[in-house]
């Protein structure tokens, strides 16, 4: 039997797994009904694993998630910035609890939401996600290392979401931009793309789609990645 094959046949072991699929069921994709538009079932975290990915790879101290009914987003960027050990790190969450844009309420609102009680370091803000731009962000000096929009997915709406939270990123940071298979979010990406400065890479076959924008950096850019000090 040559290597291929018995690598195919090698029974896998859950004590050496990367993903605790248990965990995954129980505590992330449970109670969170949108999960499948990101490409996720129960156990499996499709996109979910990209969020995940970008948060802790580039070691993001403040993590923001614009809009989220089920709450499947932010706990990746919260699972990312456990698993990282970073001090001081923050994920926010923001959504204007409102039934009548067609997605009914936020199945967290409630303190017994599995959301709100396994991952209890989220902090939430009950608001549209301009009046948390400019109430909260702004006033506090806030700068994102990695933001998900995911609210309002008419043009008008995510195009600004974009702007405003682009004027108060990090240095180096990560957007995603899910929905970009709806043609008012593909409109967003279009005009996102065409921009100088800013790279751009879009998956609409990827759940319901989600695009990856950051700065286009110098080839002399600091690796702030991946510091010599962890702590960093």
């Amino acid at each position: 039997m040559d290597r291929l094959a018995q690598s195919a046949n090698r029974p896998s072991s859950q004590e050496h797994a990367l993903l605790d699929w248990d965990y995954a069921t129980k505590y992330l994709t449970s109670e969170a009904p949108w999960h499948r538009g990101h490409g996720a079932t129960d156990g499996f975290l499709g996109g979910g694993m990209l969020y995940y990915g970008f948060a802790y790879a580039m070691r993001a101290r403040i993590a923001v998630c614009l809009g989220s009914g089920g709450g499947f987003v932010p706990r990746l960027l919260c699972q990312a910035q456990r698993d990282m050990r970073r001090p001081g790190c923050h994920t926010f969450l923001v959504d204007a609890d409102r039934p009548q844009a067609g997605w009914g309420r936020p199945r967290w609102l409630s303190e017994e939401s599995l959301f709100r009680k396994e991952f209890p370091e989220a902090i939430i803000i009950v608001a549209t996600t301009a009046d948390a731009f400019a109430n909260f962000f702004v006033p506090k000096g806030i700068r994102i290392d990695y933001l998900h929009i995911d609210a309002d997915h008419s043009y008008e709406g995510c195009m600004a979401d974009f702007d405003n939270y682009l004027s108060i990123m990090a240095q180096s940071f990560v957007i995603s931009i899910h929905d970009t298979s709806l043609p008012t979010v593909a409109r967003v990406v279009d005009e996102v793309r065409k921009r100088e400065g800013l790279e751009l890479i879009d998956l609409p076959d990827l759940g319901r789609g989600v695009a990856f924008v950051r700065p286009r950096l110098p080839a002399t850019a600091p690796k702030l990645y991946w510091p010599r000090d962890p702590s960093v």
